[in-house]
């Protein structure tokens, strides 16, 4: 036979069929007070370890572009005496030749030289 109250069945709510083990207490107000402090605790924890890592990055990118202006600072110095040294070069070499040049003329001083004088008739003329 169908039974109407067989969705309201409070058998299991009833006093005698309850063991100790299954009955659950509600947290009382110290409880409440020390899961809502663990809970600030891992809060404040997290904010701080957040806060540390991000300081702990901008020490890193701080540095590190610390290190590369030095870097940039030597091949500037660095890109500074090449210029230096090539314009000396270019100097030295320019007074080598310079002194070629006055030791040929030296060599031609010291040759003997002849003047010749060409007369109307040994003229060729070009057609």
């Amino acid at each position: 036979m169908y039974n109407r109250n067989a969705a309201y069945d409070f058998t299991p709510l009833r006093k005698e069929n309850h063991k100790e083990g299954k009955v659950l207490k509600l947290p009382g107000k110290s409880q409440r007070k020390i899961q809502k402090n663990r809970a600030l605790k891992m809060f404040m924890g997290s904010v701080f370890s957040v806060f540390l890592v991000s300081a702990g990055c901008g020490f890193l990118f701080i540095s590190e572009q610390s290190k590369f202006a030095e870097c940039i600072d030597k091949v500037s110095k660095a890109s500074k005496e090449l210029d230096q040294i090539q314009s000396e070069n270019t100097s030295m070499l320019l007074s080598k030749e310079s002194l070629k040049a006055s030791q040929n003329y030296k060599d031609l001083e010291n040759a003997k030289v002849e003047i010749v004088k060409i007369t109307g008739e040994d003229l060729a003329a070009v057609k």
